[in-house]
């Protein structure tokens, strides 16, 4: 499976968990559970806008690269067109100065949508996405390792509401880990995330490995209950500020 920077692929299929490692060995926080969901120690799967504004996000950049000092030129410089905007008005719902303001945050065409603390308070103020993608915020814990994160805009169960949710966690680790080292990860991962390892709870575990940029090993752990993309935008369209669905009356 690509990155978390590749998202479209993985947002249709899974929920992502990354894990920590801390000095030469790996070592995971205590909690590591809310709401029958996995966590690492800064957020968990679910977790919505007042968890994710209680994290200090980098600042967001174009084409970020798993880390690396190659990455590119701050998102909230870019610039937007008249025809992505008026797209981005029809796919988001709230105050049109709100998704102005955050336009250059939001995926279009073929880029791709990301946010930090900067416009995590004006994505707060959206009050529903018809047709939305997912948004990535990366940051790196004191002591830690980098950390990628992607949310979305999930509906209530009757479609009146929606609101922001991550769905997606990546811990990046070192190149140059050693396979003993590798291994010890895998194997704390198998104890300490038991509960979900039996697939009944809709998690399905992928141990460590090296990452398809070849830059950084991590581990991910998916969960199939996630809707895939097809599902997820027709829930998204129940909102009634996307239409809605209308229930035919006999009488």
């Amino acid at each position: 499976m690509k990155s978390i920077s590749k998202f479209l692929k993985p947002f249709a299929q899974t929920l992502l968990l990354g894990l920590v490692l801390v000095g030469s060995g790996p070592s995971f926080p205590q909690n590591l559970e809310k709401n029958d969901m996995p966590c690492v120690k800064e957020i968990c799967l679910g977790d919505g806008m007042q968890e994710l504004q209680k994290i200090n996000w980098e600042k967001a950049r174009e084409f970020p690269r798993a880390f690396s000092s190659a990455s590119g030129d701050f998102i909230a410089s870019r610039r937007t067109s008249s025809s992505e905007l008026a797209e981005m008005l029809k796919n988001y719902k709230g105050p049109a100065s709100v998704i102005r303001a955050v336009s250059a945050y939001l995926p279009a065409d073929y880029r791709s949508g990301h946010f930090d603390s900067t416009s995590l308070p004006l994505l707060s103020k959206m009050e529903a996405g018809c047709r939305p993608y997912p948004l990535e915020g990366r940051y790196t814990p004191q002591g830690g390792f980098p950390t990628a994160v992607a949310i979305g805009l999930f509906a209530s169960a009757d479609g009146s509401s929606q609101s922001w949710k991550v769905f997606e966690i990546n811990r990046y680790f070192p190149q140059n880990l050693t396979a003993a080292q590798l291994s010890q990860i895998n194997g704390q991962v198998e104890t300490s995330y038991q509960k979900w390892l039996d697939g009944k709870r809709h998690v399905y575990i992928t141990l460590a490995s090296q990452s398809f940029a070849g830059s950084n090993v991590y581990f991910q752990m998916s969960s199939t209950g996630n809707p895939n993309l097809a599902l997820y935008r027709d829930e998204s369209m129940r909102h009634p500020l996307c239409g809605g669905t209308q229930k035919l009356q006999i009488n």
